[in-house]
């Protein structure tokens, strides 16, 4: 019994790390926490832009079978409508949100390929509600969906 007790000790007391070894220990495995975070946020952009990659690819075997079956590919962008002001008023802010419309536009494939999902088209100040009522408010045109039919 007296030799095992004399075990564990020794056995205790030799695998002590000093504070010098445990915080070098630390500091590295901090350091491939890091590393190991970089190398999850660049695959993770990686794979974003694979996905973007394959929409693309999908729309353009699209646009191609539709060629291939000999019709002539229509480019549609669906559009929102909506007026912003700059207003402390809720009652005009709500009306602004309700009143937003969404229509859907036959477009030149120029057209279709220079805009994206979420592009402003047009965003102008109306002058003639300003000079007139004074309101600070402007049309807002947001291309929200793209497809070819």
């Amino acid at each position: 019994m007296r030799f095992f007790k004399l075990f564990i000790i020794l056995l205790f007391l030799s695998s002590c790390e000093s504070k010098e070894q445990i915080q070098s220990e630390i500091m590295d495995l901090s350091s491939r926490r890091l590393d190991i975070y970089r190398e999850i946020d660049s695959l993770q952009l990686d794979i974003s832009n694979q996905k973007q990659n394959l929409s693309s690819l999908k729309k353009d075997v699209l646009e191609l079978e539709i060629y291939s079956s000999g019709r002539t590919p229509k480019y549609v962008v669906k559009i929102r409508c909506k007026q912003s002001r700059i207003s402390l008023d809720l009652e005009k802010l709500m009306k602004d949100e309700m009143n937003k419309f969404e229509f859907e536009l036959p477009v030149d494939k120029d057209f279709y390929k220079s805009v994206s999902v979420g592009d402003d088209i047009a965003d102008n100040f109306r002058v003639g509600s300003f000079i007139m009522n004074g309101t600070f408010s402007n049309w807002n045109l947001t291309v929200i969906d793209k497809r070819i039919i």
